[in-house]
């Protein structure tokens, strides 16, 4: 007796997985600070707070974070950091 019926992926409706990302960004030209390296220092250690902040919250509602934070700069000379997270 052979059967042509595949296995089917088990599935929980109940169970959905949530991504989200978390971004911080200076929102402050870093072109223009590179002149003053006291204020690129005060600027980025502001915005990482704010993305530690932001992210620590997340963590204690539930979500946890998937993979590594994300830091570049965009077009406009701003600091951006980023980290995805997932629950679920």
């Amino acid at each position: 007796m052979s059967s042509n019926k595949r296995a089917r992926p088990r599935q929980n409706s109940s169970t959905t997985m949530q991504y989200e990302l978390v971004t911080a960004s200076t929102q402050n030209n870093i072109s223009n600070t590179y002149k003053n390296t006291n204020t690129l220092d005060t600027t980025s250690d502001r915005t990482r707070k704010q993305f530690t902040t932001i992210l620590n919250t997340k963590i204690r509602e539930g979500w946890q974070p998937h993979g590594g934070v994300s830091m570049s700069i965009d077009r406009g000379g701003n600091m951006v950091f980023a980290q995805a997270i997932v629950r679920g």
